[in-house]
């Protein structure tokens, strides 16, 4: 479990408690500047918050070392900057370097992750000669390297979805899945309201910096959406009983 509390950042969120559950995904909703990739920061320990208490499993993360805390929690930002001319697998395999893992594991979960990303064709591909689809899976890729070897350990991800085609976005959320299986405790922001709404197990919703929603599915409600958004939102079910949302025109 990753739980927090008494997150306060001014004039960017204030958040009085937080929690995600091993073996879940626990979606962060909310428009463009109400706070998400500041509750995601501060849960990553990107932003520093003395008052703030941060703990994975029980332990206090905030009490470890900067290379301790990566060889728990593996973290993807919105804003990847990497100007080097790396090759996409030496990229990806950065991943690596918080954890210890002898040469069969790695080689083993490289394998792994570049089969479900579907990298397999760019590896020798130099990285800044990649379009932000390809490097946006090659961002992920060595994030999810990163990834603890044992079971508890934390995956954020802040809008991992971003420049993803379609069948990559499946792609990517197929595999979160499998993590989740692992064990491990998952967090995205997100935007796409039906792909949250099929893999989310548990939501927190944002407007302004504040938690205006939270728990399961049932807090995804057409109003607090439309609230949330500051758009109308109709919520329906298709005939295999998943959760589908559209945005109201003025035209509708």
């Amino acid at each position: 479990m990753l739980e927090a509390s008494n997150i306060q950042i001014p004039e960017r969120i204030s958040l009085a408690q937080f929690r995600a559950n091993a073996g879940q995904l626990h979606v962060i909703l909310g428009s463009n500047g109400s706070g998400k990739s500041s509750l995601l920061g501060a849960l990553a320990g990107l932003i520093e918050l003395p008052e703030a208490e941060v703990k994975l499993g029980g332990e206090d993360l905030q009490q470890l070392s900067a290379e301790s805390r990566a060889a728990r929690m593996a973290v993807l930002t919105q804003r990847q900057s990497l100007d080097f001319d790396f090759e996409v697998a030496d990229v990806i395999r950065m991943g690596l370097h918080p954890l210890q893992l002898d040469e069969s594991e790695a080689q083993a979960r490289f394998s792994q992750v570049v089969e479900a990303l579907d990298l397999a064709g760019l590896l020798t591909r130099r990285y800044p000669t990649l379009s932000r689809g390809e490097a946006q899976r090659t961002q992920i890729a060595r994030v999810l390297m990163q990834r603890r070897a044992k079971v508890g350990g934390a995956i954020l991800l802040d809008e991992p979805l971003t420049a993803l085609d379609l069948r990559h976005q499946h792609t990517v959320m197929q595999y979160a899945e499998q993590m989740k299986a692992e064990g491990h405790v998952l967090v995205m922001v997100l935007h796409d309201l039906d792909i949250a709404a099929q893999f989310g197990d548990s939501f927190t919703l944002l407007e302004h910096g504040a938690v205006v929603g939270s728990g399961d599915q049932s807090v995804l409600q057409p109003e607090l959406l439309s609230r949330v958004f500051e758009i109308e939102i109709e919520r329906k079910v298709d005939e295999e009983g998943r959760l589908q949302f559209r945005a109201v025109t003025i035209n509708d």
